[in-house]
């Protein structure tokens, strides 16, 4: 037969094992606080280790308002749907890590889209891809933005999307845009070997390639004047044009160009004439780009290689040309 517990041993039982409780639950609150104050400290990390970025503009060449509003909301969700950006609102006054900026193009059927971002270091990256139809701008979009986020090659996001259409094609050949230019301007020489002539009006006529944002040009241009002196001049130019900006109505532009040039004056008791080797500058802009008829305001600066009275002869000229 057992003999029979003392009271006071039982009380102290139950009160140590009250007291375990106590110290194993207290224990249990301890580690979840330390838990959570675990996760806010990564999860500041990761938030204060996501870029800040700002979409100020998506713009359009030959492509309906309605097709930029749409790419710009698309592209606008992509960034915020990726996990390394933070996207900032247009009244955000903080400045962005990146300043993202996109341009959509229509190649006849097909697209173009290309993202650019600005990095505040002076960094700039950009990325383009053709789509063969405005229903791959999502998928396009998503693949530019991992492109631009990452830095990596387009080809490289293949795996985050769809593959596209023209990805699955053979390569095409680029085909050119042939049309014709004729036009008007002014010049002045602005050389000691030209210095008593005055204002010169001229005349051209040139054969244009547009391949894409390469412009080539076979042009001849006429100029003639006489101000104080009788001058004239003769120029065969072949030349290349490069588009740095295309927007939706104009395109800016800059080139070079070589050929052949012929130089006349008549002046008392001396008629210079030269004929020698041409080289030049030029720089403009050319309205409705992409349109049937487009306008081509340059100005152009034209040396010759041949010595007139000691001195080379230099044109700097203005030209206003209508391409068809």
């Amino acid at each position: 037969m057992s003999s029979p517990r003392c009271p006071t041993t039982d009380a102290i039982l139950v009160y140590e094992e009250n007291s375990m409780n106590r110290a194993s639950g207290r224990s249990l609150r301890s580690m979840g606080l330390i838990l959570l104050f675990v996760a806010a400290l990564v999860g500041a990390g990761t938030a204060s280790a996501a870029m800040t970025a700002r979409l100020l503009y998506i713009d359009g060449a030959d492509v309906a308002d309605v097709e930029i509003d749409v790419t710009r909301s698309i592209v606008e969700s992509d960034l915020i749907s990726h996990p390394d950006v933070h996207l900032l609102g247009d009244r955000d006054p903080e400045d962005a890590d990146m300043d993202v900026t996109g341009q959509l193009s229509r190649l006849g059927e097909s697209y173009l889209l290309i993202l650019t971002a600005r990095f505040h270091d002076g960094e700039q990256r950009s990325r383009r891809q053709k789509i063969a139809s405005f229903d791959e701008i999502d998928v396009a979009s998503r693949r530019l933005v991992a492109a631009l986020v990452e830095n990596v090659e387009i080809f490289e996001t293949v795996e985050r999307g769809s593959v596209l259409d023209v990805e699955q094609e053979p390569e095409e050949v680029v085909a050119s845009d042939l049309g014709f230019e004729v036009g008007f301007g002014t010049a002045w020489p602005i050389s000691a070997a030209l210095d008593d002539h005055g204002t010169m009006y001229g005349f051209h006529g040139a054969i244009v390639g547009d391949i894409r944002d390469v412009l080539v040009d076979l042009r001849a241009d006429f100029q003639f004047g006489n101000d104080d002196v009788d001058t004239f001049a003769f120029s065969t130019t072949i030349g290349g044009r490069y588009v740095w900006h295309s927007a939706r109505r104009y395109g800016l532009y800059s080139g070079a160009e070589v050929g052949f040039g012929y130089v006349w004056s008549r002046e008392p008791g001396n008629n210079p004439q030269e004929s020698a080797f041409l080289v030049g500058i030029n720089s403009g802009v050319e309205l409705l780009r992409h349109a049937d008829i487009s306008l081509d305001l340059r100005a152009r600066l034209q040396m010759l290689t041949q010595e007139i009275d000691g001195d080379l002869p230099v044109l700097f000229g203005l030209s206003l040309g209508l391409r068809f």
